[in-house]
C-alpha cells in the first residue's frame, strides 16, 4: 500500500516503509519481496533497493483472496481507502528474485531475439510483441541464433505502444546488433513516431556512417558515428539521460556524447526498424535499410559502461 506518499509493505503492524516519495502522474515500478529463509522483507523502487528489514515473526498465511485498489480495516468492515491511479503488468512469483532480475523487470521494456519459431515474440517482462511486413523475414545467421532481415523495399519490423519512450526527459537505452547487406542511399535503421511526432533515431548515411539524433523541443541534436562496413555485425547502443545527455556506444566502447534534453508530446510512440514507411508528414521519404538486425533491447534507464560491455561481450 501507499502511506504518507511512500510504499508500505505490511504484515499487520509488522511494517517496512520505502524511503522515496512516489511521484504523482508518473509511472513507478515496485517490487515487494518476502524471503522466508532469512525472514526479511524488501522494497525495490524502479529496480533499486529502497529498504530491507527483518520481520518480527515468520509469515503464516492461509489461502486468501487478493484485493487490488482498496483495503478495509478489519473482518466484516467495508472496503475503503481506495487507490486513485493506474496499475499495469502485475506479476506474482513464488520464489525470491535476485537484484538483476528485479532491475530487468523494472527497466527492460522489450527484448527481441527474432528466433525462427517466435520471430515477433518479446523475450522481456512486458510481452510487447512486434509486427512485420513488406518482406521482412527470419534468417538463420544472426549474431545469436536467428535474426530479422530486410531484403526488399518496404520491409520493416515494428513495436507499438511504448509509453516511457514517448515521455519527455525519461532515460532510455536502445541496444541492437546490425549487419549491412548493401548500401544505396541514406537508410532508416530505427525510426520513432506517433500521430504527431516523428524522428530518425538511428540512421545509416549513404557512405555507411552511423548517425543518431534526439529532439530537444526545438531541433534534432545529432551525433555522427564511425563508418560501418558491409557484411560485418556491429553492436550499437543509444542512451539518453538528463544527467549525461545522449551517448553513442559502438562495439562496447563510448564513441561520442553530447549534452541535450529530450522532448516529446508525451504520448505512446512506435519504433519501426528497417524503414521510415513513407512518413512524408515529417519530411522522411521511404528510407529502406537493406540488412539484418538482431538482439534488440529497449530499456527505460541509462545503461552504464559495465552493462554495455556485458551486452557486447555476451550478446
Amino acid at each position: 500500500m501507499i502511506r504518507y506518499d511512500k510504499i508500505l509493505f505490511s504484515f499487520w503492524y509488522d511494517d517496512v516503509s520505502g524511503l522515496t516519495v512516489i511521484p504523482v502522474n508518473k509511472w513507478s515500478h515496485v517490487t515487494l519481496i518476502y524471503d522466508l529463509i532469512t525472514n526479511k522483507k524488501f522494497i525495490y523502487l524502479n529496480g533499486s533497493l529502497e529498504h530491507a528489514q527483518h520481520s518480527n515473526g515468520s509469515l503464516s498465511a492461509d489461502c486468501v483472496n487478493l484485493t487490488i485498489g482498496c483495503r478495509k480495516m478489519g473482518k466484516g468492515a467495508a472496503y475503503d481507502k481506495f487507490f486513485t491511479g493506474y496499475i499495469n503488468q502485475m506479476l506474482y512469483n513464488s520464489r525470491v528474485k535476485n537484484a538483476s532480475e528485479i532491475l530487468n523487470d523494472a527497466t527492460l521494456v522489450t527484448y527481441h531475439r527474432f528466433l525462427s519459431n517466435a520471430s515477433l515474440i518479446d523475450s522481456g517482462p512486458n510481452c510487447i510483441n512486434g509486427s512485420w511486413g513488406g518482406g521482412a523475414v527470419s534468417i538463420p545467421s544472426g549474431i545469436v541464433n536467428q535474426a530479422i532481415d530486410f531484403p526488399t523495399n518496404g520491409s520493416y519490423f515494428q513495436l507499438s505502444g511504448l509509453v516511457l519512450l514517448g515521455t519527455s526527459s525519461w532515460p532510455l537505452s536502445l541496444s541492437l546488433w546490425f549487419k549491412i547487406n548493401s548500401l544505396t542511399e541514406t537508410s532508416s535503421i530505427v525510426y520513432l513516431s506517433n500521430a504527431i511526432q516523428c524522428m530518425e533515431m538511428i540512421t545509416l548515411l549513404y557512405n555507411g556512417t552511423i548517425q543518431i539524433q534526439i529532439f530537444n523541443g526545438t531541433m534534432n541534436n545529432i551525433i555522427l558515428g564511425p563508418v560501418m562496413h558491409i557484411g560485418i555485425w556491429n553492436h550499437i547502443i543509444y542512451t539518453f539521460s538528463t544527467v549525461h545527455g545522449m551517448k553513442l556506444y559502438v562495439n562496447g566502447s563510448l564513441y561520442r556524447s553530447i549534452m541535450t534534453t529530450y522532448s516529446t508530446n508525451d504520448s505512446p510512440v512506435t519504433l519501426t526498424f528497417g524503414n521510415s514507411l513513407f512518413n512524408t508528414s515529417c519530411g522522411y521519404l521511404n528510407q529502406q535499410f537493406y540488412g539484418s538486425i538482431d538482439e534488440v533491447r529497449l530499456y527505460s534507464r541509462e545503461l552504464n559502461a559495465t552493462d554495455i560491455v556485458q551486452l557486447y561481450t555476451y550478446p
